[in-house]
């Protein structure tokens, strides 16, 4: 999930200021793990094994764009995100 930094806005408060022209300061929001899920303990483990390799990185940024999604945020570049997701689609499928 995401949170948000204290002192920060909700994500409903910041869209309806936009929504009427106020200026709003980007604010990034948190990402919180449940560090027991399988999916964490895997990225854990491909880490501690190859380290921050770019793949790695992709498969992060992945995750915390997904958490914008479901928060009701938009992501910044929707075609890059549906490629990394196409990417990871095709690797798990060869792998199965």
């Amino acid at each position: 999930v995401l949170v948000i930094p204290e002192g920060g806005l909700s994500t409903q408060l910041e869209k309806m200021l936009r929504a009427t022209g106020a200026a709003v300061p980007d604010m990034k929001r948190i990402l919180e793990l449940n560090c027991e899920h399988a999916l964490v303990e895997q990225l854990r483990h491909r880490h501690d094994k190859d380290g921050k390799t770019d793949a790695w990185v992709s498969w992060i940024e992945t995750l915390y764009e997904q958490a914008l999604l479901v928060e009701g945020s938009g992501v910044a570049d929707i075609n890059r995100f549906a490629r990394r997701v196409t990417l990871l689609l095709e690797v798990a499928a060869s792998q199965s």
